[in-house]
């Protein structure tokens, strides 16, 4: 029975001795995982450690640089201060003279289009030598858009003063001119017509032995039969185209102060 006993002591033991024996192993594995994963951390704090102090140092660096260049900036922003200030004034200059510029823009446009107007109006008046020069001029200038670039109201400002200087020495001068007309037997035939600048004048044909005066008239330039003139303006002819001495010839003449051009 002794014998028994110690043969289950003995087997307990090493069973113990077993069990003991394996969790000892286990326990070193995990210690020896543990350890490693240690030494990777580490190693992974180092990395990052020296990769963090560079980039610091490179950080550093740019910072001082930066400065540098902050402190240039602001001595060149100093010294171009009174520049800057004088820039501004001259942009604040520039900018009232455009509302200038603008405004006079739009005083010329409101002009033009009034003078645009009263030249159509009034070049159906002017005398037949006169309309056929100005009439093609006076067209081109209805047709310039007056609202677009300013290229277009500098050609009608230009067009303008052709019309109305050439009216003005037109109207500062006599004419004698050969215009055909219906005579008195229903034939067409030539008369010598004498324009007194705009404002009128005669016509007569010795060959028709018709003669009168061209007045403005309902509207139109009439001619109305006065055939009492007609020696007179023979002699004014004459007068005009050189062929005799210049003299006195009365002559009757009607100006509308309110019709006339």
């Amino acid at each position: 029975m002794l014998q028994n006993f110690s043969r289950i002591l003995v087997l307990s033991f090493v069973l113990s001795v077993t069990q003991l024996w394996g969790q000892t192993v286990e326990d070193v594995a995990e210690t020896r995982e543990n350890l490693g994963e240690v030494v990777e951390l580490g190693r992974m704090l180092s990395t990052e450690l020296r990769a963090w102090r560079e980039q610091k140092e490179l950080m550093e660096s740019q910072l001082r640089l930066d400065r540098q260049a902050l402190g240039q900036i602001e001595a060149q922003l100093e010294e171009s201060g009174p520049m800057l200030d004088s820039l501004l004034s001259e942009r604040s200059r520039l900018k009232e003279d455009l509302e200038a510029y603008r405004g006079l823009i739009g005083f010329w446009q409101e002009k033009l289009v009034v003078l645009q107007q009263r030249l159509g109006r009034l070049v159906t008046r002017f005398h037949p030598g006169l309309k056929a020069d100005l009439v093609p001029k006076v067209r081109d200038l209805e047709s310039i858009d007056l609202t677009g670039d300013l290229s277009g109201l500098k050609r009608a400002f230009g067009i303008c003063l052709e019309v109305i200087k050439e009216a003005n020495t037109y109207d500062k001068e006599i004419h004698l001119v050969t215009e055909i007309h219906r005579r008195e037997d229903g034939r067409n035939g030539k008369f010598s017509v004498i324009y007194l600048g705009l404002s009128g004048g005669y016509y007569f044909s010795g060959e028709a032995g018709q003669a009168g005066r061209i007045i403005w008239k309902d509207g139109q330039w009439s001619w109305i039969e006065e055939t009492e003139l007609l020696g007179d303006l023979m002699d004014l002819e004459a007068v005009l185209s050189k062929r005799d001495q210049p003299r006195f010839v009365e002559l009757p003449f009607t100006l509308d102060m309110v019709s006339s051009p």
